[in-house]
């Protein structure tokens, strides 16, 4: 009768284990609610909503997810959380991107590419392998484009919208950054671990894709290690990590380099609101950001914002911008006209 009743609990929770694991969580696992934060590394703004990519390197949950919060002011509402049913692969987020009301989020654990509706069903994805780190949509009359910057296999792949594979480019470095100028028709790649940059001369109307001669941005040969490049103008704004600086290229002008400013502290990113004339740099490790006028450029302010801020994003409907810290579980609010921190 023991032994009976011995196997009957054995199979309860077998019975138990396979239940939760058909709808997507074990026992162990927590569903995220929303307005949840857990390692957010990622943000991107549409309309009135605010997505927030969680890695979830913390653990707290059993996958990455996204947390919507619709945008009124300095308050943020949570409305809702997007992730798979099925979210095995869907495991270390690193970059979201939206276009056409399509949310791309790039996963580095299985290199895979989720493609959610703004609802939150996924409409497609795809395994390219390795770290598909970062993630351009280039629109074109010819069809749409979606270019993906592979750090773990060195490459930027260049698909249609349904993730046909139009071209692949190796490089002899991790493609760490990457821009559009749709002015001059070209793709720009900042590698880490070097100071080069690289030009694809990108037609989304065509698929003729040529490759240039990388060509170092270091002015003076002792400035290398690029963290991330940002575009404004013609120009190409580039963080370098040996030693903590900001330089500019004149990408209309042979790409001559000059010196912008040192920094204390390492930058992990670059954002420009080209409507308020300011560039924002961004440093997790120091909890600071950097505020500078573009033209011309001058140092207008910084401030301290801790819980390692990595991403700070201008809403044009709101005129605020809103800070994701990587470890805290609040999104941060900054009004640019007073300079108040919430």
């Amino acid at each position: 009768m023991g032994a009976m009743k011995e196997k009957l609990k054995g199979w309860f929770i077998i019975s138990l284990l396979l239940f939760f694991n058909s709808c997507g969580f074990t026992p162990d696992c927590v569903k995220p609610k929303a307005g949840d934060l857990s390692y957010p590394v990622d943000g991107a703004i549409e309309g009135d909503k605010l997505f927030v990519l969680n890695s979830d390197e913390n653990f707290d949950y059993c996958s990455s997810f996204i947390s919507v919060f619709k945008t009124d002011g300095e308050n943020l509402t949570p409305v809702s959380v997007i992730l798979p049913k099925r979210h095995e692969d869907f495991n270390l987020a690193g970059k979201i991107m939206i276009s056409n009301g399509k949310i791309f989020v790039t996963e580095r654990g299985k290199g895979m590419i989720f493609v959610f509706s703004e609802g939150g069903e996924v409409m497609d994805y795809f395994e390219e392998g390795g770290n598909p780190y970062g993630i351009l949509f280039i629109e074109g009359e010819g069809g749409n484009r979606i270019v993906t910057a592979n750090i773990k296999t060195n490459t930027v792949n260049i698909y249609t919208e349904k993730f046909e594979k139009v071209h692949s480019i190796s490089y002899s470095y991790p493609p760490l950054s990457t821009v559009y100028d749709k002015n001059s028709k070209r793709i720009f790649v900042g590698f880490s671990n070097s100071s080069d940059m690289a030009v694809i001369n990108f037609d989304p109307y065509s698929d003729d894709y040529q490759k240039s001669e990388r060509f170092s941005i270091s002015p003076d040969g002792t400035i290398s290690y690029i963290k991330a490049i940002s575009i404004y103008d013609g120009g190409i704004y580039a963080v370098m990590e040996s030693p903590y600086s900001l330089l500019f290229v004149d990408a209309n002008s042979h790409f001559s380099t000059s010196l912008l400013y040192f920094f204390k502290e390492r930058i992990l990113s670059l954002e420009i609101i080209e409507e308020k004339n300011l560039l924002l740099a961004i440093s997790p490790f120091g909890d600071m950001i950097y505020g500078f006028s573009l033209n011309p450029f001058l140092l207008m302010w910084k401030i301290n914002v801790k819980g390692n801020p990595v991403r700070a994003i201008y809403s044009q409907k709101t005129g605020l911008i809103y800070i994701i810290p990587m470890m805290e579980k609040k999104i941060k609010v900054l009004n640019l006209e007073t300079l108040e921190l919430r």
